[in-house]
């Protein structure tokens, strides 16, 4: 019998981990605060009192999802170890994958590989081999993969020759016809834009970082942003003493340095990054 999602699998593996002789703790703090479903605290046959945090997802390969577990473990000390468990969703509970995921907690606590490791992944397929991995690596190669794929779908649609011609238009000098000459390149002096992605932002300071697509971070200041619907997605993000995690594509100009010593260059002119409407309109 195959578990289902929620709250159903997490009860199943509590009950199957205490009828082998684990003794657990459940309570909404760990689930609310710490986003542990469960901490084992005695192992069958052991005398020892231990404490390892586990959350039980059937998920796979959620970034989002492990990066927050990952950044709130290490800063956490309600559980001397934490796991984050993916489980295959046709994992059968009844038939073996119990067993594999009291199997995958014993080798996270016992195994001296992992003796000095506070935080750790593992996966457990539908035939029950399993195998860990770097939280933090993992999360990183998902997010800048699922970047990449953005990036490729968020590409500008190029303007149509009516949207050009309505363009020419708007950016004539005074007493300058539409179809005229070109103005000198210096008659609209401006940086080249970027495209990027608003991927972390601190709503009660302001500020933020965005990815470029030329792989550097940028400095992000709320007072930097020209795009009333930027702001209002902002204004969406939760207070927190840490930068929430967001994804928002954008489009803004390399500022550069504005302080000495900044780590940062500085993003300006940001607003949020969508294509060009196709005009329905016939030339």
């Amino acid at each position: 019998m195959n578990f289902r999602r929620g709250f159903d699998f997490e009860d199943r593996i509590c009950t199957k981990l205490e009828q082998i002789g684990c003794r657990l703790q459940r309570d909404q703090k760990l689930d609310h605060k710490y986003k542990l479903d469960f901490k084992v605290i005695s192992f069958p046959d052991n005398p020892g009192t231990y404490s390892l945090g586990v959350q039980v997802t059937a998920k796979r390969d959620d970034y989002e999802k492990q990066h927050e577990f990952e950044c709130l473990q290490k800063l956490s000390n309600v559980a001397n170890k934490s796991l984050y468990l993916e489980l295959a969703g046709n994992l059968d509970l009844e038939d073996g994958g119990s067993l594999a995921v009291f199997t995958v907690i014993c080798s996270f606590q016992f195994d001296r590989r992992f003796k000095d490791t506070k935080v750790l992944g593992a996966v457990i397929n539908p035939d029950y081999s399993y195998e860990f991995f770097d939280l933090a690596e993992r999360s990183r190669t998902l997010r800048e993969h699922a970047r990449e794929v953005m990036f490729e779908q968020t590409k500008p649609v190029p303007a149509s020759p009516l949207q050009m011609r309505e363009l020419e238009t708007h950016f004539s000098l005074p007493g300058k016809p539409a179809g005229a000459a070109p103005a000198p390149q210096d008659a609209f002096p401006s940086l080249p834009e970027m495209d990027g992605v608003l991927n972390a932002y601190k709503r009660s300071e302001g500020f933020g970082f965005s990815m470029g697509r030329d792989g550097n971070t940028y400095f992000v200041h709320v007072n930097a942003i020209v795009d009333d619907r930027l702001k209002e997605e902002l204004n969406r993000v939760p207070y927190s003493e840490f930068a929430s995690s967001i994804e928002i594509p954008v489009v803004f100009q390399d500022g550069g340095f504005t302080k000495q010593g900044a780590k940062y260059r500085a993003a300006k002119n940001i607003r949020m990054r969508q294509p060009l409407a196709a005009s329905s309109a016939a030339d």
